[in-house]
């Protein structure tokens, strides 16, 4: 009897201490995107927005979309808070890579940084690089998107699919979903890796690498390095244990100096998502994230796949979801849903 009170003991202790170090937030808005025009079909085919990756910017939503747009591109600006596609980014250094996962600004706001999944590689050909890809431009300035390379003129930064395997310890696979961006630092988050696209566990990692800013020129360092590694197994929510979560997305937030993450699932038809705070406190030790919870202490679940997060303003967070080809409620094809978050402490 008295080891089972231990054990007890043990499980409310542990279980406190995570209830202890939460955040709380309501929904205050949620409904639907347009990305593109409804009908838009493609092999007599309809396409769906996949969205992928937001910020807020220059008092725009900037959306990027992991499968290509027919006659458009897969990153758009939509005017807030009228939730309409402002325009396309057609550059073609924007348009030629392939399933974009997240986006990121410079904390001095100067540049974009969109990245891809770095998912697949055909080692005989150059069919697949444009799946890894890292692209910059210049605020408003799209026109100067550049494909990050240490060499000049390239076509793709596949070259850095080995850092990035090798920072992880070199698994046969992994998938990219998440990008932040510090002081001269790139943090990015890998959502998955395994033996191949078929056999993977979804992960919670987050890689860092410096860089340097140089005649409008980014360039990376060399100093790949596995920064943050959170077991989502260990947080005592059977709920949440049972998902099998894997991170898809990250932004960093200046003024409290915190990471805002999400993680979600999906099981056939059923997705799910979680939110999560991370202060770079915690990130350099490699403490756990704080779960974001309802008024009951509860954490909050968003039934849909959360893959972009971006704050506008400093309490309300923009929150938007690739469903892929699954129909929630009345959503179209050419639509995306969105959540606004506002945290209260």
């Amino acid at each position: 009897m008295k080891k089972i009170f231990i054990y007890f003991l043990f499980f409310i202790m542990s279980f406190s201490a995570y209830s202890a170090d939460t955040m709380t937030g309501q929904i205050i808005q949620e409904g639907f995107i347009d990305c593109f025009a409804e009908g838009l079909a493609k092999n007599n085919k309809p396409v769906y927005c996949e969205a992928s990756g937001v910020i807020y910017l220059n008092k725009n939503l900037i959306v990027v979309n992991d499968r290509p747009i027919p006659h458009q591109s897969p990153i758009f600006s939509i005017k807030y808070p009228e939730l309409s596609v402002d325009h396309y980014l057609r550059e073609k250094n924007i348009i030629q890579a392939t399933k974009y996962e997240d986006i990121a600004f410079t904390t001095d706001k100067k540049f974009v940084i969109a990245i891809t999944a770095f998912d697949r590689i055909e080692t005989n050909s150059h069919e697949l690089d444009n799946y890894n890809n890292i692209v910059y431009w210049q605020n408003s300035k799209p026109k100067t998107a550049t494909i990050l390379s240490s060499q000049p003129n390239q076509h793709s930064s596949i070259e850095l699919r080995s850092k990035i395997a090798a920072a992880l310890g070199y698994p046969a696979y992994y998938k990219i979903e998440g990008l932040a961006i510090l002081p001269n630092e790139l943090l990015i988050g890998i959502r998955s890796m395994g033996k191949s696209y078929q056999n993977f566990n979804n992960v919670f990692k987050i890689i860092s690498v410096h860089f340097e800013i140089n005649h409008h020129k980014i360039l990376l360092k060399d100093d790949f390095k596995l920064a943050y590694d959170f077991d989502l197994s260990t947080y005592p929510n059977n709920s949440l244990k049972s998902l099998n979560m894997g991170l898809s997305s990250i932004h960093y937030d200046h003024s409290t100096q915190s990471l805002w993450i999400l993680t979600s699932s999906e099981n056939k038809d059923k997705l799910n998502s979680v939110l999560w705070n991370l202060s770079l406190t915690d990130f350099e030790k490699n403490n756990p994230p704080k779960i974001i919870v309802n008024s009951h202490n509860q954490p909050i679940f968003f039934n849909h796949k959360a893959e972009g997060i971006t704050l506008i303003d400093k309490h309300k967070l923009f929150i938007i979801y690739d469903d892929d080809t699954v129909n929630i409620g009345d959503k179209k094809p050419n639509q995306a849903f969105y959540t606004i978050v506002e945290i209260q402490n």
